[in-house]
């Protein structure tokens, strides 16, 4: 009964183990991803900043408006 037991626990404490790895694993994964995600949104958004300074500095300064216009 005993012997049984013990296999048992150490077989429970086995998997565990393995669980644990999965999952720190599956956290660093998961992580990387997100880093990636978020790196890629930031170029995104430097770039869109960049294609938007240069197309206002292609078409220059923008033309008031017809009603505001002052004499």
């Amino acid at each position: 009964m005993a012997t049984t037991r013990i296999g048992t626990i150490n077989r429970l404490r086995r998997s565990s183990r393995t669980v644990g790895i999965g999952l720190v694993t599956l956290g660093l994964i998961l992580s990387w991803l997100a880093d990636a995600v978020t790196a890629g949104m930031t170029l995104f958004g430097i770039g869109a900043v960049l294609i938007v300074l240069a197309l206002f500095l292609a078409t220059g300064p923008m033309p008031a408006p017809p009603g505001r216009r002052r004499a």
